[in-house]
């Protein structure tokens, strides 16, 4: 019932939006066919499909990523993450393709599990 343009609205899909990408740094791509994951996931995108009229970018972002396999599946994040060289053009196509909030929160799981040159990894991509 509320505008396309709700301000809002955009606020909550957001928050929503960079909340469920948060949970799902949690898993690798085969735990997205298992028990409860599966369920949530397909819960997320019937909301997805209800709410896509309000064109919220970040919840945009968040079904492509699942799509794609998870927050950690892109093959450029995987070379970035391993430091293999990869064309600066590329990684830069690649973290311009996403809110920047979703390298944070990956930078800060990759911390809190003591992932850290991973992190560093990340961060120092993010930064050049």
């Amino acid at each position: 019932s509320f505008p396309d343009e709700c301000e809002h609205v955009q606020y909550v899909l957001s928050s929503l939006a960079l909340s469920f990408f948060e949970l799902l740094l949690f898993f690798g791509r085969d735990e997205f066919y298992e028990e409860p994951l599966k369920d949530i996931l397909g819960s997320f995108q019937e909301c997805q499909n209800h709410l896509r009229r309000y064109g919220n970018v970040n919840l945009e972002l968040v079904t492509r990523i699942i799509r794609d396999g998870g927050p950690w599946e892109d093959p450029v994040l995987q070379a970035v993450l391993k430091a293999q060289p990869a064309s600066q053009e590329i990684v830069n196509k690649y973290l311009s393709s996403e809110n920047p909030l979703f390298f944070e929160l990956r930078a800060r799981y990759l911390i809190a599990c003591e992932r850290i040159p991973e992190a560093m990894a990340l961060i120092k991509s993010c930064i050049n």
